[in-house]
């Protein structure tokens, strides 16, 4: 899960805080025991990569990165751990970037960078069999980053004219799908029944969606459904 990603490199970049020797050790160690980990790297207060290991290609100073205009990685050198945007991969593949920095003598003066592959997350959060609904999940601009829909994920669509979508994301408050702006029309020339819920860790946000001709046939178990849905999905992002 992304929270236990994020515990792991806190805990990586303590080690190389208190015994700098042992850096390319805890690096090692974080990569071949959290698979879904594609590559870490160490930058400098410059924004310059300085080391970096990758699961799937050789490395030469060329591959290294410069991040000093990414926000991610500014907050990292302010002391927060930090998340960027989901990007695709070349090979199509949802993946996520984690900063966290690491201090010497009270200083932070390098910041661990990961890039995490976020598919099988993604594959384990998934509908009832017995509804017609789906999940999607959205970034804090309101961009779809989740979908069942390989296609649909590509396109990242821009979903934050939706009001509930933007009520959640902007906020920061779970919308329960009753109220009258809540509704929106898919792109199926659906009218929809959706409930949504902020998640705390990298600002996403999730949904459940359901035509509303079958929520309203039977409503509170519509509800119950969405919303055990949705709680389901953040602990299988946030915890498993």
């Amino acid at each position: 899960s992304l929270e236990t990603m994020q515990r792991e490199m806190e805990k990586a970049a303590e080690e190389m805080a208190f015994e700098p020797n042992r850096t390319k050790n805890a690096i090692e160690r974080l990569l071949k025991h959290n698979p879904a980990i594609r590559s870490i790297g160490l930058v400098n207060r410059d924004g310059k990569e300085t080391f970096l290991l990758d699961r799937l290609r050789f490395i030469t100073p060329k591959d290294f990165r410069d991040y000093s205009t990414e926000p991610y990685v500014g907050r990292a050198l302010k002391g927060t751990v930090s998340f960027g945007d989901v990007f695709a991969s070349s090979e199509l593949e949802p993946y996520i970037t984690l900063a966290a920095p690491v201090s010497h003598a009270g200083n932070i003066d390098q910041v661990l960078v990961s890039d995490i592959n976020m598919r099988d997350l993604f594959s384990a959060i998934h509908t009832p069999k017995t509804t017609a609904g789906h999940i999607y999940v959205v970034d804090k601009t309101g961009h779809q980053i989740i979908h069942p829909n390989l296609s649909e994920l590509l396109r990242r669509l821009d979903l934050s004219g939706r009001p509930i979508v933007s009520k959640v994301v902007r906020k920061h408050v779970i919308a329960n799908g009753l109220a009258p702006e809540d509704e929106y029309i898919n792109e199926q020339g659906e009218r929809t029944f959706t409930v949504g819920m902020p998640i705390s860790v990298a600002d996403f946000s999730l949904f459940y969606e359901q035509p509303r001709s079958q929520a309203l046939a039977q409503e509170r178990q519509a509800i119950t459904i969405a919303i055990g849905t949705i709680i389901g999905g953040i602990i299988l992002l946030l915890f498993m």
